[in-house]
């Protein structure tokens, strides 16, 4: 789980205490209710495998919100 897709629009990686459909739901949430002409890829960032995805969301990525 997590990799890089070069077809990919929008990745959002969640960090947290995180359930399947608490990720599921902000996907759904973001695609049902965001009127962007973009795909989006929601995943726990905890769970991805790919040490250099990791490094890429570490490096370049956007924090959007926090507690």
């Amino acid at each position: 789980m997590g990799a890089f897709k070069p077809g990919s629009d929008v990745d959002i990686a969640l960090k947290g205490r995180l359930t399947l459909q608490v990720v599921a739901r902000v996907k759904a949430l973001f695609e049902e209710e965001t009127p962007l002409p973009y795909t989006f890829d929601v995943l726990d960032y905890h769970a991805i495998e790919t040490p250099a995805f990791k490094e890429r969301i570490d490096r370049h990525g956007r924090s959007i919100y926090k507690r």
